[in-house]
């Protein structure tokens, strides 16, 4: 597993954050299924 650190604004963190806290999920792992959505494996 390797980190991906990236700078976002203060309003989409704290939309991305209250979102996933509201679904109940970690806010790593729906980072990681919409990326895994956006490069699939070829």
């Amino acid at each position: 597993m390797k980190r991906f650190t990236i700078d976002v604004p203060d309003s989409l963190h704290k939309r991305v954050k209250t979102a996933c806290a509201m679904r109940g999920l970690k806010m790593a792992d729906v980072i990681r299924d919409m990326l895994d959505r956006e490069f699939p494996m070829a």
